[in-house]
C-alpha cells in the first residue's frame, strides 16, 4: 500500500521480479475502496463513492554491463480503474538510470526524496487518512500556484535527476535536483528549480532520518496566469525559496510498529507552519489495527484579526492479509480546518477529491482492497 517508488527502485535491484519477459518486469498496486463521506459543505456533503487510489502497473528492467554496473529503468503508470479519465503512459516515477557498487543515479521523473522519507510514516497510504492531507502541505492544501505562493512538498517531479546511495552499514542518502517542477514547456527555464535530500539509519527494528527540500520561486512568475489560478499576491515581487524539513523516527518490536514524525515550512510568509505526526500499529494474526493522529500549527499568513488556518486529522483503521499480496480493510477518518485552511481528506493518493474549501470539517468511512502483483 506504500507509495515509496525510489525505495522500489532499490529493492528491485536484488530482489526478484513479480513476472518476467525478455528482460523487462512488471509489476504494481490495485488499490479500491468504497467511500461514504461528509465534505463539510452547506449542502449535500454526504456522499458515497467508488475510488481508484493510486493505482498503477510499473514495467522495470536492468541490463549487465560489468564491472559491477547496470543499467536501470522504469515506467510507471498510473491508472483510474473506476472511470474513464484519459491516464497516459508513465504518469508516475519514471527513468533511466546507471547502478552500480557508487549507488544509482537516474534522470526523468521521480518521487522527491523529501515524499519517500515521509511516506515512511504513511500508515494510512492512498486512503481518506492518506498523512498528505496535512504533511508537506500549506494552508491551501495541496494545491501549487493557487493564492500567494502556494506551495506544497507531497511531489512527484518532472525533470529530475536523483542519487540513491548504496547500504552503507544501515544508513542510506538520496538527494535529487530538479531543474523545473512545475513547469510546462519544451524547455526548462530553471524559474522553478528544487534540491531535495534525505538520510536514514535503520537497526533491526529502529529507523531515523530527516529529510529537507527547497523550492526556488523565480520573480518573473509573479504575473504569469499560468502559474497563478487568482490575483497574485500584491507582495509578488521578488523571488521566494520556500524550505521544508522532516525529523522522524520508527520502531518496530513484533507485531507492534510506532512513529513520530515533525515537519517546519518556512519561507514566503503564507506558509511559515510546524506540524507533526505520531501512528501506532498493533498486529494479531491476519489483522493489524492502526491509529493515527497529525495536526499542523497556525502559519504567518493571517494578520491580526483574520482567520486562522491550523488543522488536525486524526484516523483508525483494521487491516485484513487475505495472502501476501491481497489485504481488505475498513477505516475511519476526520479532518478539522480552521476557517483559513483549505486541506482536504485524502492527500495526493486518494482517487476521488473531497471538496475544499475554508473551514470546512470532513469526515469519512472506507471499505477498501488492495492487490500488489
Amino acid at each position: 500500500m506504500n507509495r515509496k517508488l525510489l525505495s522500489l527502485l532499490v529493492a528491485s535491484l536484488v530482489s526478484a521480479p513479480a513476472i518476467t519477459s525478455a528482460d523487462v518486469s512488471i509489476s504494481g498496486t490495485m488499490h479500491m475502496s468504497i467511500d461514504s463521506t461528509d465534505d463539510g459543505g452547506t449542502s449535500d456533503s454526504d456522499n458515497s463513492s467508488v475510488s481508484s487510489n493510486f493505482s498503477n502497473i510499473v514495467f522495470s528492467g536492468d541490463e549487465d554491463l560489468g564491472s559491477g554496473m547496470k543499467a536501470v529503468w522504469q515506467v510507471t503508470s498510473v491508472t483510474t480503474l473506476d472511470e474513464q479519465s484519459g491516464d497516459t503512459w508513465a504518469t508516475g516515477p519514471s527513468y533511466l538510470g546507471l547502478s552500480g557498487n557508487f549507488g544509482t543515479v537516474i534522470a526523468g521523473k521521480a518521487d522527491t526524496p523529501y515524499f519517500t522519507f515521509q511516506s515512511q510514516f504513511d500508515v494510512f497510504d492512498g486512503t481518506l487518512a492518506d498523512l498528505a492531507t496535512i504533511m508537506g502541505t500549506d494552508a491551501e492544501g495541496n494545491e501549487l500556484f493557487r493564492d500567494d505562493y502556494a506551495d506544497n512538498f507531497n511531489l512527484t517531479t518532472p525533470n529530475t535527476v536523483a542519487y540513491i546511495s548504496p547500504d552503507m552499514g544501515g544508513f542510506t542518502v538520496v538527494g535529487a535536483y530538479v531543474t523545473d517542477w512545475a513547469v510546462p514547456g519544451d524547455e526548462d527555464n530553471n524559474n522553478l528549480d528544487a534540491f531535495s535530500i534525505s538520510g536514514t539509519y535503520i537497526s533491526g527494528g529502529l529507523m531515523i532520518g530527516a529529510a529537507f527540500e527547497r523550492h526556488n520561486h523565480d520573480a518573473s512568475l509573479c504575473s504569469n496566469a499560468d502559474y497563478w489560478d487568482n490575483d497574485h499576491w500584491s507582495g509578488c515581487t521578488d523571488a521566494v525559496s520556500n524550505d521544508a524539513i522532516q525529523i522522524g523516527a520508527s520502531f518496530n518490536a513484533g507485531d507492534t510498529g510506532v512513529g513520530l514524525l515533525w515537519e517546519n515550512i518556512d519561507g514566503a510568509a503564507p506558509i511559515d507552519r510546524d506540524a507533526w505526526a505520531a501512528y501506532i500499529t498493533q498486529g494479531f494474526g491476519n489483522n493489524t489495527v492502526k491509529v493515527l493522529y497529525t495536526t499542523a500549527t497556525q502559519s504567518s499568513l493571517p494578520a491580526s484579526g483574520e482567520d486562522l488556518d491550523e488543522a488536525s486529522m486524526w484516523a483508525i483503521g483494521l487491516d485484513h492479509a487475505l495472502s501476501q499480496r491481497t489485504t481488505v480493510y475498513g477505516m475511519y477518518a476526520s479532518l478539522e480546518n480552521d476557517d483559513d485552511s483549505e486541506r482536504y481528506l485524502g492527500g495526493v493518493d486518494h482517487g476521488d477529491r473531497l471538496g475544499d474549501g475554508g473551514g470546512r470539517d470532513q469526515s469519512g468511512f472506507s471499505l477498501g482492497i488492495v492487490h500488489s502483483f
